[in-house]
């Protein structure tokens, strides 16, 4: 099971969709984001479940860090691919989960 998988599966996430790995892999569809979380790096190493060298070196207090930083950092590239069109046929919308517009 990748990270992505896991993340969305957990209780409370109902709402986040699978971003797809390409679209993470992309740096164009990341810009910014290196300013906006904290531990950039590692936490895009978390979820493209890539092993990172430098976890073994980080503190208790350090991974805690990484743990808050990398659900931020799924948030913003969750909001940027919903708006794709692929990203739109993937949320669930269809199903009213989102409420009915009259």
């Amino acid at each position: 099971m990748t990270w992505i998988s896991w993340f969305c599966g957990l209780r409370g996430n109902e709402f986040f969709c699978e971003v797809d790995e390409d679209y993470i892999q992309d740096d164009f569809n990341l810009c910014e984001l290196s300013s906006q979380v904290s531990y950039y790096e590692d936490t895009l190493d978390l979820i493209l479940d890539v092993e990172s060298s430098h976890s073994d070196m980080f503190t208790e207090a350090q991974n805690e860090l990484v743990e808050l930083a990398v659900v931020v950092l799924y948030g913003f590239i969750h909001i940027r691919y919903i708006i794709t069109s692929k990203g739109m046929s993937t949320m669930k919308y269809r199903n009213y989960d989102f409420g009915r517009c009259l």
